[in-house]
């Protein structure tokens, strides 16, 4: 609380600390291909309330795409609020960063030792998700493609680049749908919601 305030300096109180842990122990990282803007500030406020520690908003070839750098710097300024008041309304104690727009291909490379990539495709058929394993010390990065999915050559380059590419059942998934759906798949199979 305010104890004194004056043009030059200011004294604080600080009251009682909470004990209350409203953080995932998951590092996890949400790489969405940009939809529709509605549909964008949905998946950014419910992956927020989901434990998020940052959003990356990517472009790829089904994807909307800023027309200019002053629209991207709108959308990502427009999504941090969101994120922000996503996480006062769910109490975190964090809030999610949006990353800078990025083309698909400058998220493919990552670090395997610390990190792990799942690439959600509605094609796959090769490795269901509930088979997967995870340590809870390491990033988790989730892909999810933009409204008609990633192309198989996306999904090819991500393979490529060491991602694992999973499926989330038989029935072809919004894309919203399907990043809350990862999203809480990943925090009940290793996080705070199993």
């Amino acid at each position: 609380s305010i104890e004194r305030l004056t043009r030059k300096e200011g004294a604080l109180k600080l009251g009682p600390t909470l004990d209350q842990v409203t953080e995932s122990p998951l590092q996890l990282q949400l790489i969405q291909a940009i939809p529709r803007s509605r549909t964008m500030d949905l998946i950014v406020q419910k992956a927020t309330e989901l434990g998020t520690i940052s959003i990356q908003p990517i472009t790829c070839s089904r994807s909307f795409r800023p027309s200019t750098s002053v629209v991207a710097r709108k959308w990502i300024s427009r999504w941090q609020k969101i994120a922000s008041e996503a996480s006062n309304q769910s109490g975190r104690a964090r809030v999610p960063r949006i990353e800078p727009i990025v083309p698909f291909e400058q998220i493919l490379e990552f670090e395997k030792s610390t990190t792990v990539g799942y690439v959600f495709w509605e094609r796959n058929q090769d490795l269901p998700f509930r088979n997967l394993t995870q340590d809870s010390e390491i990033e988790i990065k989730l892909l999810i493609g933009p409204e008609g999915g990633l192309t198989e050559s996306e999904v090819d380059l991500a393979r490529a680049a060491g991602w694992s590419c999973v499926s989330l059942g038989s029935r072809i998934l919004r894309c919203e749908t399907a990043a809350l759906v990862a999203l809480t798949l990943i925090q009940h199979h290793w996080g705070d919601l199993g």
